[in-house]
């Protein structure tokens, strides 16, 4: 299978667009801004696309099949992080 996963560099350009729209990254907003960056993620994945960062013309999930979107989807604990107070919670906690 060619497919391997959600790539790091989609969590590095969301973490780059998460820091241009948005100025307060103070430690007590650490947890929004993870948010941020989680629904930043599941929009690309459900759109199937995700622009690189300095190519915008460039879409980085161009490449993906509908069978790897489906696979990267729920991203594993994403969603279920996006819909449980508690479990975003429990991971910010560790």
């Amino acid at each position: 299978m060619r497919f391997s996963g959600l790539n790091p560099y989609y969590l590095k350009t969301a973490l780059l667009r998460e820091a241009d729209e948005t100025s307060n990254w103070s430690r007590g907003d650490a947890g929004r801004r993870l948010m941020g960056v989680l629904k930043q993620l599941e929009t690309a994945i459900s759109t199937a696309k995700l622009q690189h960062y300095y190519m915008p013309s460039v879409n980085l999930l161009s490449g993906l099949t509908w069978a790897d979107t489906s696979e990267l989807s729920p991203f594993g604990h994403v969603r279920c992080l996006l819909n449980s107070k508690a479990e975003m919670m429990n991971v910010l906690a560790e």
